[in-house]
């Protein structure tokens, strides 16, 4: 159902009010799970206590409901407040949505859920309704005046649907939050009500009662202002509040937009000021913010008068920052201070016992204004309300301090070219002396008892730093004495105060070397009481008094204070110089044009001249300053006296020009860079300028120059290939081939790329059109292999370079014979290139064209006749693809090469071209510069060029014998042979006719023996007896 406790902290007594004890539930009525105590506020102290319940459930019961004894009726989650006397008891309720209609319940009445936010003013209650017409939401204002008869009976509320015109469409939920005040006129109250979901920003509307009575409604309020939230998502408008944050004792309106993000930043609270005569306005606001994911500005409340100076306070919850923090922030006489004076966060409140729960989400809700220890000062109760404790942060007793310093004049007009001061007339360094002096003002009742048992004594801690606590600055140009060798410039001390004033003598020494003889030197005076903390009590010890512990009044405990230098310049003690910077380069200018050009390549170094002048008073801390471009080296400058010139960074060189530069003061300079690191940028800037620590009167622009960059370089492309001589011949087989010796001779076409200078590429490419196959007949039928490429082509230069093919490399994937020997491409061949080898030409099957080339004849100096073929991409006879090679960093004087090596493919020029003497073969190359490298280039007739290769028919083959013919031709002798012998034999010439006789003398016997010696009878009648 909910409970309401009353908190007691003097007495440690909290009394539970719980609702049966207001009004015991009717019959009609759910009160379990209500959630009373959703919204609790209350009017001044002793006034009236508003106490809500916004689920609380009425029942509406018909005929129609009950019929079958099952009771059907509908439940509407109306909402219920109640008003609480001072002393916690009943006086009234209110449940606006009741009777109002519950047609189509979610559009009108059914679910208003009244009491989400709620708040008090002198006579009035506000109520927050965020579940009425669809939750687009509304807003009721009761009457609560004490006397009943002059309590006004009419319930104000914004309009409802369908006059809802400028208000909320669906699930704007106005009404989440609500408030009140004056903010427009004196004499006229307004009421403010959050709608975070509307216009997807967020949206606050504020209203007034209508004076003219509406015959239909007479509570209809009118809409006087709307504000809109700045970012979509942002939830403007999820909580409201209202203080005087200025003092004017005008109200100012207080917006939390808990889901505003930024980069580092999450949650954001605005300020919107009551400034006459229009009162509350969309322009006149102040945002502060918090930090990423906090959701600060979830919660918000008026703390009153927090430090007594007259301006009311302001605490701001931010639950999601670590475990939870809450943020105090001072009013002004200019408005709300938006550096926050206190910051406290969940970790820093110590628990009560070990077996505490810690706090979490620690800020999502602040009841504050109330001062619950009797001690003059308003206390801020805090909840977390996911660990379910609420925190009360009790106000401490604020003592009004005055600070001053003495003799003013001492921290006036410091000369820096003196040494020694009053104080220290024999010092090596500048040095003054001053009096920190403070005296309390004034102290009420409770501190005065609280003095009292101190013996009279307060006990004070100060604080002196100089310049480090302003942020950027890391280092102090001075230091405290009496100890100049700790060179202190943070100064802590104590001492007591008995009464009246009290001063502390201090003696500043400034540094040598400093160069800021100008600008002040900033100091920080900070005064704390030295006390005890409060000791945390036991469970049913009271608590401790806060007036035995005050704080003193921060406005006043620090102080912020300048000493400044003496300086050559005018009445007004501020120096107004006029700085005047002239600057040219060394370079050759463009006539007419104010661009200066550069030939990278001839001109080693780049001179800038600079004249400055200071046609005003003094000016302190002169410096020029020169930004160059990254690349280009800052060399030095030239001799010059009172200037020095050094480089800050890759690209800026700060002169220092003195300290000061006196009136009418004239400077040269001359400063050098070194160009020969610059890349590929088209142009060169130069800026130029000078300032001062001094007030600069007629500042210049800065003087630009500008450097067109020209990069001059002359290329040549050539080419040659190797070998010399190439031939084609052999015999056709059928079989695929494995290894790149079986398609044929290996040849390579090298291209040379030489660079004149004078200035270097740092890249370029080289195009190179390759004839891989010669055309075809038919649109889509490949040609037959040409040059078979058969690796990637090398690149051989200083800087390297890499080749990208735009077609097949090794596209039948052959291999190398282990034993072959390989062509050096950038030398001689391994084994010379010329020689014949023994050929067995290999096709390959694939559907290809059966296109040729059609030979052409000429007539060499000795009357023969040839016939040629050509094959090249320009002509169209070859099919070509190419070879994008890069070079990189190509020196003036230098070169590099591209070899390509590929394979002659033997099977197509003898199976096409047997007949043909030779076949010339034309790769062709380009060379091709990137646009961006800016490079002039005056001849470009050599930027191509073109390698022939120039296959022959082999001789060789061509004088052999042709062993079909030699074999018909033995054939066709040995048939005539067989032939005439037949014929011989037929005429007879093989047969004998008769028988030679005896005698005869031819014969070889007869010869024999007529041929014998006479006298020689044996062997005579030998030879009678055998006879041949």
């Amino acid at each position: 159902m909910g409970n309401e406790h009353s908190i007691r902290p003097k007495h440690r007594v909290v009394t539970t009010i719980d609702d049966d004890e207001l009004l015991a539930p009717l019959p009609d009525e759910i009160k379990e799970d209500q959630w009373l105590g959703v919204s609790v506020k209350s009017q001044e102290p002793m006034g009236k206590v508003i106490v809500c319940a916004h689920r609380y459930v009425r029942i509406e019961r018909n005929r129609q409901s009950q019929i079958g004894g099952v009771d059907n009726s509908p439940r509407y989650a109306r909402g219920l407040c109640y008003i609480l006397a001072q002393n916690l008891t009943y006086d009234s309720q209110f449940t606006p949505c009741q009777g109002q209609g519950n047609q189509r319940t979610d559009f009108a009445f059914g679910y208003c859920q009244t009491g989400v936010s709620s708040m008090m003013l002198d006579d009035w209650a506000i109520m927050g309704s965020p579940g009425n017409d669809n939750w687009a939401g509304n807003l009721f204002v009761a009457n609560v005046v004490d006397d009943l008869k002059e309590r006004s009976s009419t319930l104000y509320h914004s309009p409802h649907a369908p006059q809802r015109v400028g208000l909320p469409e669906k699930y704007g939920l106005l009404g989440m939050s609500v408030s009140g005040g004056k903010y427009f006129k004196d004499d006229e109250m307004s009421y403010a009500a959050g709608a975070p979901r509307s216009n997807n920003t967020g949206q606050v509307y504020l209203f007034k009662k209508d004076m003219q009575s509406h015959a239909s409604d007479p509570g209809v309020m009118n809409v006087t202002l709307v504000l809109n939230g700045e970012q979509i998502g942002s939830s403007f408008g999820y909580e409201l509040a209202t203080a005087d944050v200025n003092g004017d004792k005008k109200p100012d309106l207080i917006v939390g937009a808990p889901f505003y993000f930024d980069q580092d930043i999450g949650g954001a609270v605005y300020i919107y000021y009551n400034t006459p005569p229009t009162g509350l306005n969309n322009q006149n606001k102040l945002r502060i913010t918090g930090k990423p994911e906090s959701r600060f500005g979830i919660a918000l409340s008026n703390l009153g008068d927090l430090n007594k100076d007259g301006y009311e306070d302001i605490a701001v919850g931010a639950p999601y920052q670590g475990n939870g923090v809450v943020y105090i922030y001072l009013g002004s006489k200019t408005g709300l201070n938006p550096e926050p004076s206190q910051i406290i966060s969940a970790e820093s409140i110590p628990n009560p016992s070990p077996t505490s729960r810690p706090l979490v989400t620690w800020g999502s809700s602040l009841s504050p204004g109330v001062d619950m220890d009797d001690n003059g000062y308003p206390d801020l109760l805090v909840g977390a309300y996911e660990s379910g404790i609420a925190v009360l942060l009790r106000a401490r007793p604020i003592i009004q301090l005055e600070t001053s310093l003495k003799p003013d004049f001492n921290l006036k007009n410091i000369d820096p070219s003196k040494t020694g001061c009053q104080a220290d007339i024999n010092a090596e360094h500048t040095c003054f002396t001053f009096e920190a002096c403070c005296k309390i003002l004034s102290l009420n009742p409770s501190q005065w008892k609280a003095r009292s048992r101190r013996n009279g004594k307060l006990t004070l801690r100060y604080k002196l730093e100089a310049e480090t606590f302003v942020p950027a600055t890391k280092f102090s140009r001075v230091f405290f004495g009496p100890d100049k060798t700790a060179r202190l410039h943070i100064l802590e001390k104590e001492f007591e105060m008995k009464g009246g004033e009290s001063c502390q003598t201090h003696t500043v020494y400034v540094k040598e070397n400093t160069k800021d003889i100008q600008s002040p030197i900033r100091m920080k005076l900070s005064y704390s009481l030295v006390q005890s903390d409060p000791r945390i009590p036991g469970p049913g010890e009271p608590l401790p008094s806060m007036d035995d512990y005050p704080i003193l009044d921060q406005t006043a405990a620090d102080r912020t204070f300048e000493a400044t230098f003496h300086t050559d310049c005018g009445d007004n003690e501020v120096c107004e110089c006029e700085l005047h910077v002239e600057a040219d380069l060394q370079l050759e200018a463009k006539h007419g044009s104010g661009y200066y050009e550069l030939l990278l390549g001839q001109h080693q170094e780049v001179t800038l001249n600079i004249s400055t002048s200071n046609q005003g008073e003094s000016a302190y801390e002169a410096q020029l300053f020169v930004s160059h471009h990254t690349h280009l080296s800052y060399i030095g400058q030239e001799k010059q006296r009172g200037a020095v010139c050094n480089p800050h960074n890759a690209t800026l060189v700060v002169c220092s020009l003195g300290n000061p530069l006196k009136t009418g003061a004239w400077l040269n300079l001359k400063l050098r860079f070194d160009p020969t690191g610059l890349g590929e940028e088209p142009e060169l800037k130069f800026l130029v300028w000078a300032n001062s620590t001094s007030k600069e009167i007629n500042k210049e622009d800065p003087v630009q120059l500008i450097v067109n960059i020209v990069r001059k370089a002359e290329l040549s492309l050539t080419g040659f290939h190797r070998p010399e001589h190439i031939y084609y011949g052999g015999v056709l087989s059928t079989k695929p081939p494995l290894y790149l010796d079986e398609v044929d001779t290996r040849l390579v076409h090298t291209y040379q790329v030489f660079n004149a200078g004078p200035w270097r590429l740092s890249s370029l490419e080289i195009h190179v059109e390759w004839p891989y196959q010669v055309t075809g007949d038919e649109e889509g039928k490949e040609g037959k292999p040409l040059l078979y490429l058969e690796s990637e082509p090398i690149v051989d230069g200083l800087g390297g370079g890499k080749c990208t093919v735009m077609g097949s490399i090794n596209q039948y994937e052959l291999h190398q014979k282990p034993d072959s020997l390989e062509l050096d491409p950038f030398g001689n061949a391994k084994q010379h290139s010329s020689t014949r080898v023994k050929r067995e030409s290999v096709r390959v099957k694939r559907e290809i064209s059966k296109y040729t080339v059609i030979p052409e004849t000429y007539t060499d100096q000795e009357g023969k006749k040839h016939k040629i073929v050509k094959m090249n991409c320009t002509s169209g006879t070859a099919r070509c693809f190419q070879i994008i090679c890069s070079v990189y960093n190509l020196q003036a004087n230098h070169e590099a090469t591209i070899a390509i090596r590929a394979r002659l493919w033997n099977a197509t020029l003898v199976e096409d071209y047997p007949h043909v003497d030779r076949v010339y073969i034309t790769s062709r190359a380009k060379i091709h510069i990137p646009p961006s490298l800016f490079l002039q280039q005056m001849n470009h007739t050599d930027d191509q060029t073109e390698v022939v290769t120039v296959a022959m028919k082999d001789l060789v083959t061509q004088s052999r014998t042709v062993w079909h013919i030699i074999l018909i031709a033995i054939l066709l002798g040995l048939f005539l042979l067989i032939l005439l012998i037949l014929c011989l034999r037929r005429l007879g010439f093989f047969h004998r006719r008769r028988r030679p006789p005896a005698d005869d003398p031819t014969l070889s016997g007869n010869l024999r023996a007529a041929d014998l010696d006479d006298d020689d009878e044996d062997l005579r009648a030998a030879l009678k007896q055998h006879p041949f």
